[in-house]
């Protein structure tokens, strides 16, 4: 799947956006139109945090700096989610370089 193609599975399912038709327009939690290209979280960090606010209302969220077997630091992005009965604990979690794309991809293994 492409950059462009999580996007989209981010702002549908996630976000909760709606498109305009076949345009690249969607249609904001306000009703408002808005230009989906300037919207992207796996590069932007503003635009991750969004996604971040929005799983955090029903899962734990963490990001954390962490060092990997290779001996080098990346970003770790984990979303969990615990189930009450029987109690279940989930785990969608995504290591990479750079922050905005941890939080991203731990976000679409959450949806995909």
């Amino acid at each position: 799947m492409n950059e462009q193609q999580i996007i989209l599975t981010l702002a549908t399912k996630i976000m909760g956006w709606k498109r305009y038709g076949e345009t690249e327009f969607w249609h904001g939690e306000n009703g408002n139109l808005f230009d989906s290209s300037f919207w992207n979280p796996i590069h932007n960090m503003a635009d991750a945090w969004m996604l971040m606010e929005k799983l955090r209302q029903r899962y734990f969220c963490e990001v954390a700096m962490t060092e990997t077997d290779d001996g080098y630091w990346h970003w770790m992005a984990r979303f969990i989610e615990v189930i009450e009965s029987p109690y279940q604990v989930k785990t969608f979690k995504a290591v990479e370089n750079e922050a905005p794309r941890a939080i991203s991809m731990a976000a679409y293994k959450l949806v995909a």
